[in-house]
């Protein structure tokens, strides 16, 4: 009998990992769809792709820190969570600000510049605030 109930306690967990990592990935999909969304808009102002990158990312750390509080991790949106959040992602938002002016300099075309900011910026994201949380 024993066995059987760790054998469920264990499938529980599983299924929670498992919804909580499809949460996870959907939240980060809205975000990189909504970054795409403000990154282009803010291009088609007449912004260079640095000014996008910096603006739009801004924009999206202060709605993912909110969407993955109370939709990835179902914590109280805290203090807490703001600010680890926003840290990790400051230093994301940096590095994908000074990539962003290389690649400018380099003469990449703008949405190019957008597509491979928001991978570096995801992968970056991810590492950070996985060894963060785990």
């Amino acid at each position: 009998m024993h066995l059987l109930t760790l054998s469920l306690i264990q499938r529980i967990k599983s299924i929670f990992i498992r919804y909580s990592f499809f949460r996870f990935i959907l939240v980060g999909l809205g975000g990189e769809v909504v970054y795409l969304f403000l990154y282009t808009l803010i291009l088609l102002q007449g912004q260079p792709a640095k000014n996008a990158v910096f603006l739009a990312g801004l924009l999206g750390v202060l709605l993912n820190s909110f969407t993955h509080s109370k939709i990835t991790f179902k914590v109280k949106y805290s203090r807490k969570i703001i600010v680890l959040y926003s840290l990790v992602q400051i230093i994301c938002l940096i590095s994908v600000t000074l990539l962003a002016s290389i690649l400018q300099y380099l003469a990449f075309h703008p949405f190019i510049i957008g597509i491979i900011t928001m991978i570096l910026w995801a992968v970056l994201s991810f590492f950070l605030i996985r060894n963060l949380l785990t």
